[in-house]
């Protein structure tokens, strides 16, 4: 955080392995043998040659401190390394190339340590103030703040002495939605039973009172994105069923992919909606770490093989649709790209038995190159070539209803905001904006803090012109998000929130690019 005149000017969020820096150097002093609090430091402090652990992530310190521990390393020499390396990882990965001032406040638990102080200072050059109460300092503040603002008569704080109250803590699944949240339930002697935990806030009893002055545009979107075709294969007449998980590119091309096997004939069943099991099950059966959204691909795909279904849809989408300038450079991420072959390393599906509809699609080679493809699947699928070039017409044409629809309600949507409101557009890729399970429902608490939360692309993104400033980004979501940040920095209503998966590539250079666009 950068103050000026004691006015927050800059600041940066710690969003990569630097996090946890504290807990970190605990670990690594309980492998040496070493007393965090009475003998860590002082170690620290005497060597003469601290070991170069690098400034990557503390997985790489970690294996580069058992490197030098082999080697025959002095325990202060590898104490000071740690000390070094967290610090120089924080000003390289957190701080980047921000200016540093002269006055450097050191707060937080990690300040404990004279070491890390002493390596901030020897680093920077200039000395550092560890202030009183460093620990807490967030919450004094907060607390603070919390006083100037409330303007109840009376305060719902339980006290300090609520520890000397007599309570119950138990937990229960709430099996009412495919959702199956854990419920946490605190029993407070003499008062109404406390929960928590729900996604829902079925169980917060106060909180379901509560109405929002704005509708739930996501909830708009998902039903949209289900109903914007909403013919059905008529019973008795089904060819066969096909399975689509709510992967991925699903929360955008859904309309499509249900067009299509509806007019061929077949009666589509998707995956469950993200749930814990779900998660769990993606995440365990992954062959590779990626990033989250690819683990519960994995999930929903196993959720699909325990239904009765004769296909599962796992295409390789290589570009998106798109009417922009620059979309006919419109790739998705190459996980998007390779998840088939990527799910059939983990999952090997075809030594199950289980039939896979792999095909590979260019949206931006146009209907032709699309009909061509699935024209290959037409004997699997036990269909003509004319029915299989109908069927893509019309779920073109249902694709392309529901990118209208969208942007028509996004117009709709910003009429809502008045003088003094807020829109909080959710920047993001339709697979962690749009899934709650996912994004753990983050538009709802948008919705409770009096916010407005828009999806991305209700914004009219292809109408902005991104040749000239940006007709290099080859990334279709990176061109999606660079649009919309254009929008958004033209509306003094409407404000930017990312959300990003650890370990997305694009990502790691699109936030930049983000940054830069938004001034």
């Amino acid at each position: 955080i950068s103050l000026d005149n004691g006015v927050v000017v800059d600041f940066e969020m710690n969003k990569v392995c630097a996090a946890g820096t504290g807990s970190f150097l605990e670990e690594q002093a309980e492998k040496l043998g070493v007393n965090i609090k009475e003998e860590f430091a002082e170690l620290a402090l005497s060597a003469e040659n601290p070991c170069d652990l690098g400034e990557r992530c503390t997985v790489f310190m970690e294996s580069a401190l058992v490197h030098h521990q082999q080697r025959g390393a002095r325990k202060d020499d590898l104490l000071a390394g740690l000390a070094y390396s967290i610090v120089i990882n924080y000003l390289n990965r957190v701080v980047q190339d921000k200016r540093v001032g002269e006055h450097i406040f050191f707060q937080g638990g990690t300040a404990y340590n004279k070491s890390v102080i002493a390596a901030f200072e020897a680093i920077t050059g200039k000395p550092v103030t560890v202030p009183p109460h460093h620990e807490v300092t967030g919450a004094i503040g907060m607390a603070l703040i919390a006083r100037d603002e409330c303007k109840a008569e009376r305060s719902s704080f339980k006290g300090f002495d609520i520890y000397k109250r007599k309570y119950e803590l138990s937990t229960f699944i709430c099996e009412d939605c495919p959702n199956r949240c854990e419920i946490h339930k605190v029993n407070i002697e003499g008062e109404k039973p406390l929960y928590y935990g729900s996604r829902c806030e079925k169980y917060e009893i106060d909180e379901t009172k509560k109405k929002h002055r704005f509708p739930d545009l996501f909830k708009e979107r998902e039903k949209l994105l289900e109903t914007v075709y909403d013919k059905r294969v008529k019973k008795g007449e089904e060819r066969g069923v096909v399975g689509i998980p709510r992967m991925l590119w699903y929360h955008e091309l859904y309309p499509f992919w249900k067009a299509f096997f509806t007019e061929i004939g077949y009666r589509v069943v998707r995956s469950r909606a993200t749930n814990r099991e779900i998660i769990h099950n993606g995440v365990e059966s992954v062959a590779s770490e990626s990033c989250f959204p690819v683990k519960v691909a994995h999930g929903h795909v196993i959720d699909l093989i325990e239904k009765d279904i004769d296909f599962i849809l796992i295409p390789s989408h290589i570009t998106m649709p798109g009417e922009s300038k620059v979309a006919d450079k419109a790739f998705v991420c190459p996980y998007i790209q390779t998840i088939p072959y990527v799910i059939e390393s983990a999952l090997k599906l075809k030594d199950r038995g289980i039939r896979v509809l792999t095909p590979r699609i260019f949206f931006h080679k146009g209907e032709g190159s699309i009909k061509r493809e699935m024209g290959r699947f037409a004997k699997t699928l036990g269909v003509s070539r004319l029915e299989i070039n109908r069927a893509v017409d019309v779920a073109m044409k249902s694709q392309d209803e529901f990118y209208r629809r969208l942007v028509e309600n996004g117009k709709k949507a910003l009429e809502l905001l008045g003088e003094g409101d807020k829109g909080i557009v959710v920047v993001s890729r339709p697979y962690n904006g749009c899934d709650f399970g996912v994004n753990l429902n983050l538009p709802k608490k948008l919705l409770n803090l009096d916010v407005l939360p828009i999806p991305m692309d209700y914004l009219d993104i292809d109408s902005v012109d991104l040749s000239g400033k940006w007709e290099n980004m080859y990334w279709r979501y990176g061109q999606k998000i660079l649009s919309a940040v254009e929008i958004i920095r033209n509306n003094k209503k409407l404000f930017p929130l990312y959300i990003t998966n650890f370990g997305c590539g694009p990502d790691s250079f699109i936030q930049k690019y983000l940054r830069f666009a938004m001034g």
